[in-house]
């Protein structure tokens, strides 16, 4: 069965001068599904989720549900769509309840105070996500994988029905890493989330993701499910690194193991293989 698309992106180019950055970027997303974007650093990534965003300006279009979010205003836009970036800088002194009840400024007026409902909604988006006990901490003082729930939690406060978030796992350890995306699938199961997300690891991209595409150079080389998308050649070919990858008797996923071939590729491609 073919689902009907949530989330369009039709031919996506954005450039800096004679630099092109992306080039004719086009797929679709169904609604309740996680799209994991995937690439070596450089590839376009973070501007292709900024242009999806409308965070910058490009050429092209986004419908979200068949309306076009260039042409929402930044109050319209932030009902439907929610971002998270890949690092969090402290949002002054404010405490996690704080960070989380943000998350209700689209749907307020200026002045208009909190109501009862309101309230509610941040104590349940708190505990959805584990931070209740964190509630009155300081969001500076937060671990990185507790800033990520907080900002996701925000994001539920929100409303938005499109998450965006980029690469919110790097850095963080293998515990943080399962629990945040674990979280973003069942936000997508249960609730009906769709999701955008840029990733490096080639098996969380497997385990979380529905569909994945693959960047290089501003261009998708690859689109589709990971277990037929991501293959030798791919690999091969878009991050320079061998592969040996076999499929999970446990739960038909693909597992990848990455062996760095470094004759003939220059230093400057070491940072790539990290995935």
């Amino acid at each position: 069965m073919v689902l009907k698309p949530a989330l369009r992106v039709e031919n996506v180019n954005y450039h800096i001068e004679k630099h092109h950055i992306l080039s004719g970027v086009s797929f679709d997303v169904p609604q309740g599904q996680i799209f994991g974007l995937l690439g070596p650093n450089g590839a376009g990534k973070s501007s292709l989720l900024n242009a999806i965003s409308g965070l910058t300006d490009f050429d092209g279009d986004v419908f979200w549900r068949d309306e076009s979010l260039r042409r929402l205003s930044a109050q319209q836009r932030a009902k439907q769509l929610a971002v998270v970036h890949q690092t969090n800088t402290p949002i002054f002194a404010l405490t996690t309840e704080q960070v989380v009840a943000m998350g209700l400024l689209p749907h307020k007026s200026l002045l208009s105070r909190h109501s009862r409902h309101d309230k509610k909604s941040v104590s349940q988006a708190l505990d959805y996500v584990g931070l209740q006990h964190k509630r009155t901490q300081a969001f500076s003082a937060l671990s990185g994988g507790e800033q990520q729930r907080c900002l996701i939690a925000r994001a539920l406060v929100q409303q938005a029905s499109l998450l965006v978030l980029d690469e919110p796992v790097n850095h963080l350890d293998v515990y943080y890493q399962h629990q945040i995306l674990g979280l973003l699938k069942t936000l997508a199961k249960t609730q009906g989330k769709t999701i955008v997300i840029s990733l490096h690891d080639l098996n969380l991209a497997s385990k979380y993701c529905d569909t994945i595409g693959v960047l290089q150079r501003g261009q998708l080389r690859a689109i589709g499910a990971p277990e037929t998308e991501i293959t030798h050649e791919l690999i091969q070919h878009v991050f320079s690194v061998d592969s040996d990858i076999r499929t999970s008797t446990k739960d038909g996923r693909i597992k990848v193991d990455l062996y760095p071939n470094l004759e003939g590729h220059s230093s400057s491609r070491s940072e790539d293989v990290l995935l």
